[in-house]
């Protein structure tokens, strides 16, 4: 039964007073508190403190013993380095140790100002207080902002009134050439068009007259009554009509003209005052975002006359009390806590990337020594660590520089000893059971291609006649495939040793990187890993036969394995 469970059933008979029941324990719920968060941290993969743990999967228990001498020593129960390793995240030892020199020097500071705040607390908290003055210049500038604000306002008041009468010419223009020609207009227009027509009727009747006087009109034995320059004065008559007609023509369209520049001109101020509507749109919000901004600025300069008043009168109270020193020491102390709890990892894990570098075993001690002392507020923690770093530098300085650099290059087509790599690629394209030999592997499982190399059977162990006694770890690994690829085509596979892949795109030397860098901070794909042993597998998707990369895998005449390592003590 728990202690809740407990103290709900209401059993009091041995601990009751009369008819109260004592009080609540503080001290012991806060050990039931903490039992029920250590069981929850134990239960998903945490430290006590509720750190990850990075554990191997068969790691050694620890040794209970050992955790009570560190709690005797001062280390907690919380502070142990959880088997002395960290996640090395892919990062080389000299980019991890300067991080953790980084957060050393920062926990080093934590401590430094903890101490401080201990020594000297009264000087901590008067260091940044405003002086007096500072309240005189705030108002000023908090006067200058209002002015400022105003004449904005007034501003954009005055703008409005240019937009409302760009705005009413360009309605007044727009109702112009909405409206078209007025009836006085069209009437004049109709009119004109009208005498055009009845001189057109004029001239025919000239014309006919002048023909009918050229008839004779007297009849007998003699003829006569005939003008024969009737014909010409009717000819005349009718040019002379059919000129005013012509005049009149050039006349309406002179008039018609004048209606349409008159609708251009139109036209043309209607899009003058849009424009002005737009600029003056555009001029407005401008100075909106200007009067939001001076609102701003005013909302800032008052909360800042609000900070300085506060300032000001805690300088007037100097208040020093005790409380609040033991307040700061307090909250300092649990910082420093969380500071030396989040540097500690980084630093193992500059140990872990050291060990998968060199192998070295010399670096199993460091960092098993506690340094966070609870007796004294973990004081000193920060020199503590640093001084393991400075070890783990030792060791790098004269360890890194020391291996012998080999390649070997592998052809699979030669390890395999029955038929040529081709041939049985082909095969097993094609569905048949390829035996393995010399180490090579050959399967299609469903559409992807997987061929497999067995490192332990390139005799690397007793490379360069050095025998065991040396360790071989890689450098890196590179793949070519020689095959048919087309212009600009590339491949899609993968090369995997253990839960660890690289994707290969163009197959040329391939090590799974756009550059090959062995500079670079981050570890190549499968670097530190032994190169005596393991598995590398190659996959190539897609290669069925309706698969994309079936030719290319088909027209594939060999695998070449580059493989660098570096021979070193073990």
């Amino acid at each position: 039964m728990t202690f809740a469970a407990w103290l709900n059933a209401g059993d009091t008979a041995n601990i009751g007073d009369g008819d109260f029941l004592p009080p609540y324990n503080d001290v012991l719920l806060g050990y039931w508190d903490k039992l029920e968060l250590r069981l929850y941290n134990l239960r998903h993969n945490l430290s006590l403190d509720g750190q990850p743990l990075n554990l191997p999967l068969y790691a050694t228990p620890v040794d209970p013993k050992t955790l009570q001498r560190q709690q005797a020593g001062g280390d907690g129960t919380g502070s142990s380095p959880a088997g002395g390793q960290g996640s090395v995240q892919g990062w080389r030892y000299p980019l991890l140790v300067e991080r953790a020199r980084s957060a050393v020097s920062l926990l080093t500071q934590f401590g430094n100002s903890l101490q401080t705040t201990l020594e000297h607390q009264d000087n901590e908290k008067m260091t940044l207080l405003l002086q007096t003055q500072q309240q005189a210049i705030l108002k000023q500038q908090h006067d200058i902002q209002q002015n400022n604000l105003k004449g904005l306002q007034h501003s954009l008041t005055a703008l409005q009134a240019s937009r409302d009468g760009a705005t009413l010419r360009q309605k007044h223009y727009s109702d112009l050439i909405n409206g078209g020609l007025s009836a006085a207009e069209i009437a004049g227009l109709t009119l004109r068009s009208t005498a055009m027509i009845t001189n057109g009727v004029a001239t025919g009747l000239l014309i006919a007259g002048g023909i009918a006087n050229a008839v004779p009109n007297v009849f007998g034995l003699a003829n006569g009554g005939s003008e024969w320059g009737a014909p010409l004065i009717g000819s005349g008559q009718a040019t002379q009509v059919g000129a005013g007609i012509q005049d009149q023509s050039a006349g309406i369209s002179e008039v018609t003209a004048g209606y349409q520049r008159r609708q251009e001109e139109w036209a043309l101020q209607r899009d003058i005052a849009d424009n002005e509507i737009t600029q003056l749109d555009a001029q407005i919000q401008s100075l909106q975002e200007q009067i939001t901004m001076a609102q701003k600025q005013i909302t800032l300069s008052e909360t800042e006359q609000a900070n300085a008043q506060a300032i000001y009168d805690l300088q007037t109270t100097r208040f020093t009390g005790q409380a609040l020193y033991n307040w700061m020491a307090g909250r300092l102390s649990a910082l420093y806590y969380q500071m030396y709890d989040s540097t500690l990892p980084i630093c193992l894990q500059a140990k872990a990337a050291l060990v998968q570098e060199l192998g070295e075993k010399e670096s199993d001690s460091l960092f098993q020594v506690p340094v966070w002392n609870d007796l004294w507020q973990g004081l000193l923690a920060g020199e503590g660590l640093s001084s393991e770093l400075q070890k783990l530098d030792a060791i790098w300085l004269a360890r890194g520089g020391i291996g012998l650099e080999a390649i070997r290059t592998v052809s699979l087509d030669t390890l395999f000893g029955t038929g040529t790599l081709s041939e049985n690629i082909n095969k097993v394209l094609n569905g048949e059971t390829v035996s393995p030999s010399g180490g090579v592997t050959l399967a299609l499982t469903g559409d992807i291609f997987q061929a497999t190399l067995d490192l332990s059977q390139l005799g690397l162990d007793n490379s360069y006649n050095l025998g065991n006694e040396k360790k071989r770890r890689i450098k890196r690994i590179a793949v070519t495939l020689p095959t048919l690829l087309g212009p600009y085509q590339d491949l899609e596979a993968t090369l995997a040793m253990g839960a660890e892949i690289a994707a290969l795109s163009h197959g040329v030397n391939d090590g799974g990187r756009f550059v090959t860098d062995f500079n670079d901070s981050r570890f190549l794909p499968f670097e530190g890993r032994d190169a005596t042993t393991g598995t590398l597998e190659l996959n190539i998707f897609h290669a069925g036969k309706e698969g994309t990369q079936h030719e290319l895998v088909a027209n594939l005449s060999d695998i070449i394995v580059h493989l660098n390592y570096i021979i070193r003590d073990a």
